[in-house]
Protein backbone atom coordinates (compact mmCIF):
# COMPACT_ATOMS: atom_id res chain seq x y z
CA UNK A 1 0.00 0.00 0.00
CA UNK A 2 1.50 3.37 -1.00
CA UNK A 3 1.22 6.63 1.39
CA UNK A 4 -0.71 8.07 -1.13
CA UNK A 5 -3.67 6.08 -0.71
CA UNK A 6 -4.29 5.89 3.21
CA UNK A 7 -7.65 6.55 3.69
CA UNK A 8 -9.10 9.02 6.40
CA UNK A 9 -8.39 6.88 9.62
CA UNK A 10 -4.75 6.56 9.16
CA UNK A 11 -3.66 9.70 9.01
CA UNK A 12 -2.38 9.36 12.61
CA UNK A 13 0.49 6.81 10.85
CA UNK A 14 1.24 9.36 8.05
CA UNK A 15 2.07 11.97 11.03
CA UNK A 16 4.34 9.14 12.96
CA UNK A 17 6.18 8.50 9.79
CA UNK A 18 6.31 12.36 8.96
CA UNK A 19 8.29 12.72 12.37
CA UNK A 20 10.37 10.15 11.59
CA UNK A 21 11.62 12.12 8.39
CA UNK A 22 9.12 10.62 5.51
CA UNK A 23 9.14 13.05 2.98
CA UNK A 24 6.61 10.68 1.71
CA UNK A 25 4.34 10.43 4.15
CA UNK A 26 4.17 14.59 4.47
CA UNK A 27 3.41 14.74 0.69
CA UNK A 28 0.52 12.36 1.80
CA UNK A 29 -1.18 14.50 4.16
CA UNK A 30 -0.61 17.29 2.09
CA UNK A 31 -2.53 16.17 -0.48
CA UNK A 32 -5.53 14.94 1.76
CA UNK A 33 -5.44 18.66 3.05
CA UNK A 34 -4.42 20.83 0.54
CA UNK A 35 -7.78 21.97 -0.93
CA UNK A 36 -9.31 22.08 2.13
CA UNK A 37 -7.04 24.32 3.61
CA UNK A 38 -6.74 26.65 0.35
CA UNK A 39 -10.41 26.93 0.13
CA UNK A 40 -10.05 28.36 4.10
CA UNK A 41 -7.93 30.85 3.21
CA UNK A 42 -9.29 32.24 0.20
CA UNK A 43 -12.44 32.65 2.14
CA UNK A 44 -10.27 35.28 4.25
CA UNK A 45 -8.34 36.84 1.22
CA UNK A 46 -10.69 36.73 -1.66
CA UNK A 47 -7.47 36.54 -3.51
CA UNK A 48 -6.47 32.94 -5.12
CA UNK A 49 -2.89 34.15 -5.42
CA UNK A 50 -2.23 35.46 -2.01
CA UNK A 51 -4.35 32.43 -0.61
CA UNK A 52 -2.22 29.55 -2.26
CA UNK A 53 0.49 31.73 -0.71
CA UNK A 54 -0.56 31.62 2.84
CA UNK A 55 -1.47 27.81 1.73
CA UNK A 56 1.93 27.25 1.37
CA UNK A 57 3.26 29.15 4.37
CA UNK A 58 0.84 27.17 6.65
CA UNK A 59 2.04 23.78 5.35
CA UNK A 60 5.96 24.51 5.92
CA UNK A 61 5.10 25.18 9.57
CA UNK A 62 3.15 22.15 9.69
CA UNK A 63 6.40 20.55 8.84
CA UNK A 64 8.17 22.92 11.00
CA UNK A 65 5.64 22.32 14.44
CA UNK A 66 5.12 18.41 13.69
CA UNK A 67 6.80 16.94 16.47
CA UNK A 68 4.20 19.69 18.54
CA UNK A 69 1.19 18.06 17.73
CA UNK A 70 -0.54 16.46 20.29
CA UNK A 71 -2.10 13.36 17.99
CA UNK A 72 -5.88 14.66 18.94
CA UNK A 73 -7.12 15.64 15.97
CA UNK A 74 -5.07 16.63 13.32
CA UNK A 75 -7.59 17.73 10.92
CA UNK A 76 -8.84 20.67 14.05
CA UNK A 77 -4.56 21.35 14.17
CA UNK A 78 -4.25 22.24 10.88
CA UNK A 79 -7.37 23.73 10.69
CA UNK A 80 -6.23 26.12 13.91
CA UNK A 81 -2.82 26.86 12.35
CA UNK A 82 -4.59 27.80 9.24
CA UNK A 83 -7.18 30.21 10.85
CA UNK A 84 -4.14 31.84 12.94
CA UNK A 85 -2.07 32.08 9.73
CA UNK A 86 -5.19 33.59 8.06
CA UNK A 87 -5.58 36.39 10.98
CA UNK A 88 -1.33 36.94 10.77
CA UNK A 89 -2.33 37.69 6.98
CA UNK A 90 -5.29 40.30 7.94
CA UNK A 91 -3.15 41.62 10.44
CA UNK A 92 -0.59 42.20 8.16
CA UNK A 93 -2.43 43.33 5.19
CA UNK A 94 -4.59 45.30 6.88
CA UNK A 95 -7.44 45.20 4.36
CA UNK A 96 -10.56 43.10 4.00
CA UNK A 97 -12.43 42.53 0.48
CA UNK A 98 -15.74 41.52 -0.32
CA UNK A 99 -17.66 40.67 3.19
CA UNK A 100 -21.01 41.22 1.80
CA UNK A 101 -22.09 37.67 2.41
CA UNK A 102 -21.52 38.61 6.30
CA UNK A 103 -23.53 41.41 6.32
CA UNK A 104 -26.41 39.24 3.83
CA UNK A 105 -25.95 36.85 6.32
CA UNK A 106 -25.66 38.81 10.08
CA UNK A 107 -27.39 37.38 12.45
CA UNK A 108 -27.41 39.36 15.52
CA UNK A 109 -27.50 37.19 18.99
CA UNK A 110 -28.17 38.89 22.92
CA UNK A 111 -27.78 42.12 21.64
CA UNK A 112 -30.03 45.11 22.22
CA UNK A 113 -32.54 45.79 19.75
CA UNK A 114 -31.86 49.47 19.12
CA UNK A 115 -27.85 48.03 18.66
CA UNK A 116 -29.18 45.57 15.92
CA UNK A 117 -31.56 48.05 14.08
CA UNK A 118 -28.48 50.18 13.85
CA UNK A 119 -25.85 47.54 12.78
CA UNK A 120 -28.45 46.00 10.18
CA UNK A 121 -28.01 49.95 8.35
CA UNK A 122 -24.28 49.88 8.14
CA UNK A 123 -23.50 50.13 4.57
CA UNK A 124 -21.33 47.65 3.30
CA UNK A 125 -17.95 50.23 2.75
CA UNK A 126 -18.38 51.59 5.72
CA UNK A 127 -18.64 48.23 7.48
CA UNK A 128 -15.10 47.20 5.30
CA UNK A 129 -13.19 50.03 6.81
CA UNK A 130 -14.53 49.55 10.57
CA UNK A 131 -13.15 45.92 10.22
CA UNK A 132 -9.79 46.59 9.16
CA UNK A 133 -9.43 48.70 12.01
CA UNK A 134 -11.18 46.30 14.62
CA UNK A 135 -8.80 43.34 16.38
CA UNK A 136 -7.91 40.58 13.85
CA UNK A 137 -8.73 38.04 16.01
CA UNK A 138 -12.07 39.31 16.74
CA UNK A 139 -12.51 39.66 12.99
CA UNK A 140 -11.67 36.18 12.55
CA UNK A 141 -14.21 35.59 14.78
CA UNK A 142 -16.79 37.43 13.09
CA UNK A 143 -16.06 36.03 9.58
CA UNK A 144 -16.18 32.38 10.85
CA UNK A 145 -19.63 32.92 12.96
CA UNK A 146 -21.43 35.09 10.35
CA UNK A 147 -19.63 34.91 6.92
CA UNK A 148 -19.03 30.95 7.15
CA UNK A 149 -22.14 30.08 9.51
CA UNK A 150 -19.84 28.09 11.89
CA UNK A 151 -21.11 27.04 15.53
CA UNK A 152 -19.75 28.52 18.86
CA UNK A 153 -18.38 25.29 19.53
CA UNK A 154 -16.34 25.28 16.24
CA UNK A 155 -14.91 28.58 16.53
CA UNK A 156 -14.05 27.65 20.47
CA UNK A 157 -12.30 24.46 18.92
CA UNK A 158 -10.38 26.56 16.50
CA UNK A 159 -9.54 29.41 18.86
CA UNK A 160 -9.04 26.98 22.03
CA UNK A 161 -11.03 28.80 23.67
CA UNK A 162 -14.40 28.42 25.75
CA UNK A 163 -17.66 29.20 23.98
CA UNK A 164 -18.44 31.79 26.78
CA UNK A 165 -15.12 33.37 25.37
CA UNK A 166 -16.54 33.30 21.79
CA UNK A 167 -19.63 34.72 23.04
CA UNK A 168 -17.78 37.18 24.51
CA UNK A 169 -15.66 38.22 21.75
CA UNK A 170 -18.29 38.42 19.61
CA UNK A 171 -20.78 40.39 21.58
CA UNK A 172 -17.45 42.46 22.17
CA UNK A 173 -17.13 42.62 18.29
CA UNK A 174 -20.71 43.80 17.57
CA UNK A 175 -20.70 46.66 20.11
CA UNK A 176 -17.13 47.99 19.24
CA UNK A 177 -18.49 48.06 15.30
CA UNK A 178 -21.28 49.88 16.70
CA UNK A 179 -19.08 52.44 18.58
CA UNK A 180 -16.93 53.15 15.72
CA UNK A 181 -19.95 53.45 13.06
CA UNK A 182 -21.60 55.95 15.26
CA UNK A 183 -18.90 58.25 16.05
CA UNK A 184 -16.67 57.89 12.85
CA UNK A 185 -19.39 57.48 10.35
CA UNK A 186 -22.14 59.92 11.86
CA UNK A 187 -24.24 56.50 12.09
CA UNK A 188 -25.27 58.10 15.47
CA UNK A 189 -27.16 60.99 13.75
Amino acid sequence: MTLVHYKENEVSELVDLVRQGNKTAFGALYDRYVNTVYNKCLSFTKDRDEAEDITQDIFVKVFEKIHDFDNRSFGAWLMRITYNQCVDYSRKASKMKHVRDMVDNLEIEDVDENIEAELMEIKLNALEEILKIIDPNDRAILILKYQEDRKIKDIAELFNIGESAVKMRLSRARIQIMEIYRTDYNGGQ
